[in-house]
């Protein structure tokens, strides 16, 4: 798909090269440098947004405890979403299926299947989303998370109404 403009004046038309609706600058993050965000208090690294994609995908790391996780079941209305098992070892659900899976285990599952996840180790996930945007929900849980310390007041990082913007359910 490309988009091209077409500017008219007159008699006279001229149509512009076209340029491809998909085209966004290549993404560079060097190791070490990459935006951390702790919205468990875990290191998460945000390697590429969807204002750096066109909307298309993100990409992030999460790192884990162990027992850390969604759990079983959650739903993204409107993401798919894949993780490749960087470190550790992890219990997968996807539908009613149980997978372990440790260091190369690569899982991906469509916008609408329940699908979730519990670290068994302390571990460390690659996560892609398509489209791009979930990865706003892990900074919305930091930044809240950052207030709730900040004025000490617990319960602030209310995942349940965070889950909710993202159109997150838990079946």
């Amino acid at each position: 798909m490309t988009s091209s403009h077409l500017i008219a004046s007159g008699t006279f038309a001229l149509l512009t090269i076209a340029t491809p609706l998909w085209a966004w600058e290549a993404i560079v993050s060097p190791g070490g440098q990459h935006a951390i965000i702790h919205p468990d208090g875990d290191a998460a690294e945000v390697l590429a947004m969807r204002e750096q994609t066109h909307g298309q995908f993100s990409v992030i790391t999460l790192s884990s405890n162990a027992g850390d996780g969604p759990g079983p079941a959650i739903v993204h209305a409107n993401e798919a979403e894949a993780w490749y098992v960087l470190d550790g070892a992890y219990e997968f659900h996807v539908g009613d299926r149980m997978i372990a899976g440790g260091p190369g285990t690569f899982i991906a599952v469509a916008a609408g299947q329940p699908h979730g996840s519990v670290a068994q180790t302390n571990g460390k996930l690659l996560v892609f989303y398509t489209p791009g945007g979930y990865e706003h929900f892990f900074r919305d849980w930091d930044q809240m998370a950052t207030v709730e310390q900040t004025v000490g007041i617990k319960g602030l990082a209310d995942l349940g109404s965070i889950e909710e913007n993202y159109g997150v359910t838990r079946p």
